[in-house]
């Protein structure tokens, strides 16, 4: 999936892969946590604050996290075959 972002990309963002741990339960038990692997992408020309809610809203909705001014997508949450969309996505919300 990095990989992919980083061809559909370019240099319009900057991808990584991280081990970053999830809530469980959407927060419900907070004390716990599950360990994951995330995609990041940072951009130059955009926040992250700006590039969440771009994704969240756009036709091909992608819910993600920020953390130090990063997407952070965690991996564990796609299923079989998301990761085309998951690429369209990006490249919808981050304008060339």
């Amino acid at each position: 999936l990095a990989a992919a972002l980083r061809q559909e990309l370019g240099a319009r963002a900057s991808i990584s892969v991280v081990q970053d741990t999830s809530e469980m339960g959407a927060g419900s038990l907070p004390a716990l946590g599950l360990p994951t692997w995330c995609v990041t992408l940072q951009s130059g020309a955009m926040s992250a604050d700006r590039i969440a809610p771009a994704l969240r809203l756009g036709r091909i909705p992608v819910f993600t996290r920020i953390k130090d001014d990063r997407i952070l997508l965690d991996v564990r949450t796609l299923q079989p075959g998301d990761d085309a969309l998951v690429v369209a996505a990006f490249g919808d919300a981050l304008p060339s």
